[in-house]
């Protein structure tokens, strides 16, 4: 997505939350991740991921919060590379007859099937036809799990097929 088309700011919604601790990995609209996130994923193949920086405020829109955090907008796609036939799972509805809409938040491991093929290039991408869904290579989540990043952030292995 262009950079024009994403937040420039972001606020919090109540007073009451605004000193709370942000995770280093959010999804609002877009993910967010904070600095040291972004560098550690910038020691891997992200393709052409970029990092735009974003303002963030407490509720009253004027008082800036120090985090430094960043809109995460993820470019690497591996199209094709979901098998609908192998895939188990019921964390999916299609939106249209080229698209489905993922719901990660009911994900289990291995009912997701992907390509073998998947396990070359980027360590971050993204199938354009399932929305909302983030694929990490193993090498780059068992970075981020033996990091001591806190993202809000659940993995599910995926099934390796062909």
């Amino acid at each position: 997505m262009p950079r024009e088309r994403l937040p420039k700011w972001l606020c919090f919604k109540a007073a009451k939350h605004d000193n709370d601790f942000l995770p280093d990995y959010f999804r609002m609209t877009e993910p967010y991740i904070s600095e040291r996130f972004a560098d550690l994923l910038r020691g891997f193949d992200i393709g052409e991921t970029r990092f735009y920086p974003i303002d963030l405020y407490q509720a009253d829109r004027t008082t800036k919060r120090p985090d430094k955090i960043f809109i995460m907008n993820i470019v690497s796609q591996k199209p094709g590379s979901w098998d609908e036939a192998q895939s188990r799972s019921n964390t999916w509805s299609p939106v249209t007859e080229t698209h489905r809409l993922f719901r990660s938040f009911i994900a289990f491991d291995d009912r997701v099937a992907v390509k073998a093929s998947t396990r070359k290039g980027a360590d971050l991408w993204v199938d354009p036809v399932l929305e909302g869904c983030l694929f990490f290579s193993d090498r780059l989540k068992r970075a981020i799990a033996g990091s001591n990043m806190r993202p809000k952030l659940t993995f599910y292995r995926c099934k390796i097929v062909g």
